[in-house]
């Protein structure tokens, strides 16, 4: 039950982001339900979704350099995904009190989505970056 409510939480906050960014999308729609409830599978689910809307959301920011269009995004997911746990905790806390391990799956997967959100950036920046010409030593920065 708790996953439920952390999930139908983060999907509101996402879908307001979606709105405010000009993207014609519902969480509900595209998220399955009945599945794992596992901090580990629903950090996947909810990272997943979130970051599905990134080449709607280039699209809709065109004339924006892409590192700006990447940080900007990064920072309007992350900034839903983090009012839904939020109001995911409020919910829970006024049915009744939440226990300790209920409480510790609620910030793993936070936790867990917040990681999944930067490796997708991460795997964004790597993709902009242009590929070493041939005969070019690597940086040592790549290493």
């Amino acid at each position: 039950y708790t996953q439920k409510v952390l999930t139908d939480s983060v999907e509101d906050k996402l879908n307001t982001a979606l709105e405010k960014a000009g993207l014609d999308f519902r969480a509900e729609d595209l998220l399955e339900k009945g599945m794992d409830t596992t901090p580990e599978a629903t950090a996947a689910r909810i990272t997943e979704f979130a970051t599905s809307f990134f080449d709607a959301y280039k699209s809709n920011n065109d004339g924006v350099e892409a590192q700006k269009q990447l940080d900007d995004f990064v920072g309007l997911i992350k900034g839903a995904v983090e009012e839904g746990f939020e109001g995911a905790k409020e919910i829970l806390s006024g049915i009744g009190q939440v226990s300790e391990r209920v409480d510790q799956d609620i910030d793993r997967t936070l936790e867990l989505t917040m990681e999944g959100i930067d490796k997708f950036a991460d795997e964004q920046e790597s993709a902009m970056s242009p590929p070493p010409e041939e005969g070019e030593a690597p940086s040592l920065l790549a290493i």
